[in-house]
């Protein structure tokens, strides 16, 4: 994902989160990381990147404490995932630390995207609303560790 020359006049119909992995862990491995592109979807169908964000999660975490599994990603659920996700994306934590009650930091998104050449308000992506997902890559290697 990338972001392309963009003429102003594009229309934002979309808007959200890609994640997969960093690289596929290996045996051993203590943690995972995973990468995200948080990205708009252009009335052309285009994605336009807005940030890369990413996060790490200890394999110890999701296997209750024990000396972590020779698969990082042992007890990590798809869900686990998009909880990370959603906490990496989610609401604003304000100055004084108290956390936003909105799923996500409208205004700020809606920032990032005039940053990207786009005019768009806050309650316009609020109405288009924020999806999550996971690469292919992702979903298999946590569907084949749970067969």
């Amino acid at each position: 994902m990338d972001r392309p020359a963009l003429s102003g006049d594009e229309v934002v119909v979309g808007l959200g989160a890609v994640c997969d992995l960093e690289r596929v862990p290996r045996v051993g491995d203590p943690s995972v990381r995973f990468d995200i592109a948080e990205f708009v979807e252009l009335d052309d169908g285009r994605p336009v990147l807005l940030r890369d964000l990413g996060f790490t999660l200890s394999s110890i975490r999701y296997t209750d404490g024990r000396a972590p599994e020779e698969d990082p990603t042992a007890g990590l659920s798809l869900e686990d995932v998009i909880d990370e996700v959603r906490a990496t994306t989610g609401p604003e934590v304000r100055a004084d630390g108290t956390v936003s009650d909105e799923e996500h930091g409208w205004d700020e998104l809606a920032l990032f995207v005039r940053d990207i050449g786009l005019t768009v308000t806050a309650d316009r992506l609020k109405a288009v609303g924020y999806a999550i997902t996971v690469t292919d890559r992702l979903r298999e290697l946590l569907s084949r560790r749970d067969d």
